[in-house]
């Protein structure tokens, strides 16, 4: 939740090639644009700049492998064909990465291309020789040119097949299948990878490689291989791609949009002001227009008589900070703090996976104090259609960069500005709501907590349509400020009492919206309401009938220590059991965890695990790895998951169904993978990574499915 707020998108081929130029007459696209690194995703030291058209590093030159600055792609590609050209001095290391899957463990999930001076030279490499596939396959010819003079390098990955051509000769015909075992390539000889190479990923992200050495790249231009037209050929014109089949995010002037697969708007996420508006708020940060599958808008957009609401939004207008005793409104009242210079400013606002079903968006804004962050926000919208309603998850993470107080108040928080041009009805699970209207300056006035609220309104032209927000079980003590003359809902969590938040610590909070045409959808509301709350446990703990635990919650009886590829080391130094579960520190730590007990390619495993912040772990499952992680602080590769993810600190739930070596994997009872390959060493226990920060594993267990 710390740090730069971004927004995720899944890589719609549509989506990706939009970001670069054209296509040229043979469906190639620009990577680079001889500019800036737009497209690029870089580290925090920044080490690469454009100088003349060229890519190239500034860093002290210390031969060290920087593996978090390397330079990657923003989007993955799976089939293709990579054209660049490359410099090198005397003394050069660097690589270019082929179908990347996890950035910040990039030597091990990559395939490396060797970027090397190996001119002149009569034998040839796995590790030296330029062309080479790293650790794995050395080149077949050296063709590499005099150092300082620039070499064309032209790599085709289409499944398990890749070559490389460099300076017009082909130096590498590899195919992935031959590599059938972890550390072991097919000559005999070892290399460096925990899982057999004919097991990674056939999509990834293209890097180049910060190795502490100068190097320098242009021209560097891709050709997907993978979108097929009906007449067999390739397609590589984004105009011809059928957008209707999927989700998609379109950018507007004001906001990115977010439309159905029938081409229908869901909602906009609006990040500017318009030109000619009376919203007298400083911040927009909201949905606007949010509508129902019909059609039909259902909320409101600085009304005369409260211009500082906005669409559906979250704020308060009450915010203290013993920082300076600063106090702060981003609501845009203005009448018990400050608005002038409070601003929740956009960062992103990102695609992060998208289908015919459903997508993910991640939105990240910045809540400003002049030009101090008060607050980071990272929020996870995921939508999907239900017959004649939208049901949009948003999930919140907000984590402040002071101590500071929500006060109590009335109203704030997430609010639902509806529309009020026709007559409106409140409901509850209880039914048709008719308590008094609350008073905004009386907190004991708000109504009671309740599982959700509907608000629908029959429109004055004669249609019927709605909005409900469904409240999160784990959010606060919530009452709601339900105001009927201004159509809003409230579910208020400063109502009950002022919320504080520590400098670094994170509030969670989760909504359900529901856009509905007709009358309000009681059971498809409470159907919602109950999905939420199977997700929360408060039982303790009991094994399930067939399941045999592998953890017992007093010591590592049955664990050892070993390196990734299973070979023991007796070592399980930073490995523990604290309050019941197995806490790893990874500083200490200088072997993975393993248990003893092996499993087939048919049985279930169910764990919980807590991440410490941007913390890093991961499951050895049959030899291959599955990323467990704090995922909302995650790099982008498994970002996907995070709209599912409680906040770094809080238990999740994972589980892991696989029949024949392929997974269906849950977190937190939503499923995130429906056919994830395992590895395929039956032989290999299960493992625990010893990777980043502080997690804890507890209720570890199986069950061998007949």
């Amino acid at each position: 939740m710390i740090g730069k707020q971004c927004v995720i998108i899944l890589s719609l081929f549509m989506l990706a090639i939009a970001t670069y130029t054209p296509a040229d007459d043979d469906g190639f696209f620009q990577l680079f644009n001889g500019r800036d690194l737009t497209g690029w995703i870089t580290g925090p030291d920044n080490a690469w700049v454009i100088e003349n058209g060229v890519v190239t590093l500034k860093r002290t030159m210390d031969g060290r492998e920087h593996n978090s600055d390397y330079l990657w792609t923003k989007e993955t590609y799976g089939d293709f064909i990579l054209d660049l050209e490359f410099k090198i001095p005397e003394r050069a290391n660097s690589g270019i990465f082929l179908r990347t899957s996890d950035l910040k463990d990039p030597v091990y999930t990559g395939i490396e291309v060797q970027v090397c001076n190996s001119y002149g030279r009569k034998t040839f490499s796995r590790g030296g020789s330029a062309g080479a596939i790293y650790d794995c396959l050395a080149p077949t010819k050296n063709t590499v040119k005099k150092p300082g003079e620039w070499n064309r390098c032209i790599i085709t990955c289409k499944d398990n097949k890749i070559t490389a051509v460099l300076n017009g000769e082909q130096v590498i015909d590899m195919d992935l299948n031959l590599w059938e075992h972890a550390g072991r390539n097919p000559d005999g000889t070892t290399n460096k990878y925990h899982t057999a190479l004919k097991d990674f990923e056939r999509k990834g992200y293209i890097g180049l490689q910060d190795h502490g050495r100068p190097v320098w790249y242009r021209n560097i231009k891709i050709k997907p291989l993978n979108l097929i037209t009906k007449a067999g050929r390739h397609n590589t014109s984004p105009a011809k791609h059928n957008p209707k089949q999927v989700f998609t995010l379109v950018p507007d002037p004001h906001g990115k949009n977010l439309k159905a697969p029938d081409g229908h708007m869901v909602f906009r996420y609006m990040t500017k002001k318009p030109a000619e508006t009376k919203l007298t708020a400083n911040s927009v940060c909201c949905l606007y227009p949010l509508n129902t599958p019909s059609g039909e808008r259902v909320v409101d957009f600085a009304p005369s008589d409260h211009p500082h609401h906005r669409g559906v939004f979250l704020a308060w207008h009450s915010i203290t900070t013993t920082k300076a005793n600063k106090k702060a409104d981003f609501w845009g009242w203005g009448e018990w703090a400050p608005t002038e210079g409070r601003l929740i400013k956009n960062s992103s606002v990102k695609l992060i996976q998208a289908d015919s079903e459903h997508a993910m968006l991640e939105v990240c804004n910045d809540w400003l104090v002049g030009n101090q962050k008060m607050i980071d926000e990272i929020t996870f919208i995921v939508a999907r259609q239900v017959k004649s309603a939208y049901v949009i998850d948003l999930n919140y993470h907000l984590t402040p960069a002071m101590d500071i107080t929500l006060d109590k108040t009335a109203f704030g928080g997430f609010c639902v500005k509806a529309r009020k041009d026709g007559k409106d009805f409140y409901y509850s699970p209880s039914g048709l709501v008719q308590l008094p209207n609350p008073h905004h300056l009386k907190p004991e006035s708000d109504w009671p907590a309740a599982d959700w609220y509907d608000y629908t309104m029959k429109l004055n032209s004669v249609k019927t349509v709605g909005v409900a927000v469904i409240d999160h079980p784990a959010n606060p003590p919530t009452t709601w400020h339900n105001l009927a003359p201004i159509a809003m809902v409230n579910p208020c969590i400063v109502a009950p009492e002022a919320v504080k938040i520590n400098k670094g610590q994170t509030l969670q909070l989760r909504y359900r919206l529901v856009a509905h045409d007709g009358p309000t959808p009681v059971k498809l509301l409470n159907r919602l309401t109950d999905g939420w709350r199977q997700q929360i446990h408060s039982e303790p703990f009991q094994l399930e009938p067939g399941f045999v635990r592998l953890d017992n919650s007093k010591d590592l009886t049955g664990w050892f220590g070993a390196k990734w590829s299973g070979e023991k080391t007796g070592n399980t130094s930073g490995w523990g059991v604290v309050d019941g579960a197995i806490h790893l520190d990874s500083e200490a730590a200088t072997s993975h965890l393993f248990n003893e007990k092996t499993y087939s390619k048919n049985a279930i495993i169910r764990l919980q695990f807590r991440a410490g912040r941007a913390a890093d772990s991961g499951l050895c499952i049959h030899g291959r790895q599955f990323q467990v992680r704090d995922y909302p602080n995650a790099l982008p590769d498994t970002k996907k998951y995070a709209p599912f993810s409680n906040r770094a600190g809080e238990w999740n739930d994972l589980e892991l169904d696989i029949t024949d070596g392929v997974a269906l994997i849950k977190l937190n009872g939503q499923v995130i993978e429906k056919a994830w390959k395992s590895g395929t060493d039956a032989a290999r226990e299960l493992g625990l990574q010893r990777e980043l920060g502080e997690f804890d594993f507890r209720h570890i267990r199986l069950k061998e499915k007949k």
